[in-house]
């Protein structure tokens, strides 16, 4: 399965910690530093993102694209036991 996620987020260093914790779900984990970036990869690649923004923000703006699955922060996860 080929899971991306794209982020963006302007600190360094919350990419960072976005990018380890998509590695650990096995996740690829895309990142941007502003919104002009992001745009320039979601078109490139329009699927999975995920925002501070709500969802419906999200997808109102991205045209409600076809298969664009968003992944609201804060976010949990949960390790599966397997």
């Amino acid at each position: 399965m080929d899971a991306r996620v794209l982020a963006v987020d302007d600190d360094n260093g919350v990419r960072q910690l976005l990018v380890r914790l998509g590695q650990r779900l096995g996740l690829r984990v895309e990142l941007a530093s502003d919104g002009r970036e992001a745009l320039t990869k979601f078109q490139a690649h329009p699927r999975v993102f995920m925002s501070g923004y709500t969802s419906q923000d999200v997808l109102r703006r991205t045209g409600n694209a076809p298969g664009v699955r968003m992944l609201d922060k804060p976010f949990r996860w949960r390790r599966s036991r397997g």
